[in-house]
């Protein structure tokens, strides 16, 4: 049975440490769409590479061992391999330095990627965080976001009793080595929509994302989710009434040119609405009344 829901593909990227997980979990959560950390995944694996009780020499054995590997995700993104809730274990720095330096390897990506492709596919809406997921797994998302965060605020996000100054250093050496290894490098997605959240919480972050980033960018391409109704645009009246217009002059002191008007037509040209006025330079906003609804329609033009 086809999905009745549009096909929606968003991607977060970032640094080490800087709200990606929380901001993709909220995201998620208030559009009622799969979320998936990629970076969990990866971890999920090397826990798996550094707790097997195959030898470490025997490595086409071990390969062959994260190929068949099942991870069942759970509910709040917890993770079980072997019936053995593994969460905690991979939410370590020791673990996420460990993964680091095995994501070089072109086999374990490949592995894990193509883990990450099947459980894409069965989500026809899904939103994603990792290092290269704009970059690299899903370039061509409706939404791409690149979160900057600074690391002095990173460190105090992080829940650890590390040093302040070993963590600090961690987690530059980690932006370091994903951005320079040769395979899928983390950077900053093309077209992307940069955000910074280094002075707000992971929370406030979402919560500003999803107000003017993210439920905006819906109800331009229309898309449903399960949680949201994208704003159906009021079609265009050419027999609407001009009830209100005001003519904003870029010079402060000059007197705004108009103050109503008769009528209004659209403008093929511009794709917006030509008046009467004598100020061309003129920013103006119109209110017009059609058979039921109002609409608040920017003029892009002035006729003189």
């Amino acid at each position: 049975m086809a999905s009745k829901y549009k096909q929606l593909q968003i991607t977060i990227t970032g640094g080490a440490k800087s709200g990606k997980t929380t901001i993709m979990k909220n995201i998620g959560e208030h559009l009622g769409i799969y979320s998936l950390s990629t970076g969990d995944l990866f971890r999920c694996h090397a826990y798996i590479w550094m707790n097997t009780e195959l030898p470490i020499t025997a490595v086409e054995e071990r390969f062959k061992e994260l190929k068949n590997a099942y991870i069942y995700v759970g509910g709040n993104h917890e993770y079980f391999y072997k019936q053995k809730n593994i969460t905690d274990d991979i939410d370590t720095l020791e673990m996420s330095s460990v993964t680091c330096g095995l994501a070089k390897n072109p086999r374990f990506r490949k592995i894990v990627k193509d883990k990450i492709a099947k459980i894409i596919r069965k989500h026809r809406q899904i939103i994603i965080e990792g290092r290269d997921t704009g970059s690299k797994i899903l370039p061509n998302a409706q939404l791409k976001i690149y979160i900057e965060h600074d690391y002095e605020s990173r460190v105090k996000n992080c829940s650890t009793h590390t040093k302040r100054e070993s963590l600090y250093s961690m987690l530059v050496w980690r932006d370091k080595v994903d951005s320079e290894r040769e395979i899928d490098p983390f950077v900053k997605p093309e077209g992307a929509i940069i955000f910074n959240n280094s002075y707000i919480s992971k929370d406030s972050a979402a919560k500003l994302l999803l107000q003017n980033v993210v439920l905006p960018k819906l109800d331009e391409l229309n898309i449903a989710t399960k949680n949201y109704q994208p704003t159906s645009p009021v079609p265009y009246d050419e027999k609407a009434v001009v009830q209100d217009v005001e003519i904003e002059s870029k010079e402060q002191k000059q007197e705004p040119a108009y103050k109503t008007a008769k009528s209004i037509k659209s403008s093929s040209e511009s794709k917006g609405i030509t008046i009467s006025g004598k100020d061309e330079e003129s920013k103006v906003t119109v209110t017009a009344k059609g058979h039921k609804q109002y609409k608040q329609i920017k003029v892009k033009k002035i006729s003189l």
